[in-house]
């Protein structure tokens, strides 16, 4: 933690990077931000308050214009996304910053949309394309140009305000990732260290801690966050294309992915 910092949470910033997976199939990506440190003790654990997480109401994030559909907390975003992140970043932000940054996303999920002289506020309401509550648009309002919105906020200490001070540029997940580590004090965590928090803060059982560490990035040239790769460049006799994927590795993730759903769906006795 940096000089000075005392008493600073760690703010974490989930990057899935936007590339080419296949041949002539792109992948957006995501970004998400989880604000103050707390962990879900659930999948349906409402962490809203606290998790930063934009997507489209049909959970499509090719969508060009749509009800917003925060995610509640970091589970559903892996449900979402079923892969692990290529990047996890911890910013460390004070008893200022972090109430900033909770200000700031509570305004925009919080959006009201009218219609005539009756106002409803909140992401999760009935959407049409000509109101002017919360909403999911590709280009201009997804889920990185939400993160990094509530990130500025905070006002960090930045090495490089190029990026701090980005306005008109269209946000992808590459350009939070960027941005978040030109912050003072940030770094990058592993996968295997984050699903060992989850574990100390009760998220997740032994068991489940062990099958979840075993959940796949999308692929191993990208990321930084050591999480096994389901695809791979190189093979020990042959470069093997994109799509051929590894089929038992996805059955696997879908797995995990069935099972982050059901963690804490049943009481637990002792074991934690």
């Amino acid at each position: 933690m940096p000089v000075g910092c005392q008493g600073c949470v760690m703010s974490t910033v989930f990057i899935w990077n936007n590339n080419e997976v296949t041949f002539g199939r792109s992948y957006p990506g995501h970004a998400s931000l989880n604000i103050d440190g707390t962990w879900p003790q659930t999948y349906a654990t409402n962490h809203e308050h606290r998790h930063v997480s934009w997507f489209p109401g049909n959970n499509q994030s090719h969508s060009g214009h749509d009800q917003a559909d925060p995610k509640l907390n970091v589970l559903q975003d892996l449900v979402a996304e079923g892969y692990a992140p290529d990047h996890i970043i911890r910013i460390p932000s004070n008893g200022i910053q972090e109430p900033a940054m909770r200000a700031a996303w509570d305004e925009i999920r919080n959006k009201a949309v009218v219609w005539g002289n009756v106002a409803i506020n909140g992401a999760n309401v009935a959407y049409r394309q000509n109101n002017s509550g919360a909403s999911y648009r590709f280009l201009v309002k997804n889920c990185s140009v939400i993160v990094q919105r509530v990130l500025k906020a905070a006002n960090f200490r930045s090495s490089n305000w190029d990026f701090v001070r980005m306005h008109s540029a269209i946000w992808t997940p590459l350009n939070v990732k960027r941005m978040a580590l030109c912050f003072t004090g940030a770094h990058t965590i592993t996968w295997a260290h984050f699903v060992g928090e989850l574990r100390i803060a009760n998220t997740l059982t032994q068991l489940e801690h062990d099958t979840l560490v075993n959940f796949q990035r999308r692929h191993d040239r990208h990321g930084s966050s050591g999480a096994p790769a389901r695809n791979q460049s190189n093979h020990p006799t042959f470069v093997r294309p994109h799509w051929w994927g590894n089929h038992q590795s996805a059955a696997g993730n879908a797995a995990i992915v069935n099972y982050i759903q059901h963690i804490g769906d049943n009481p637990r006795a002792g074991g934690h």
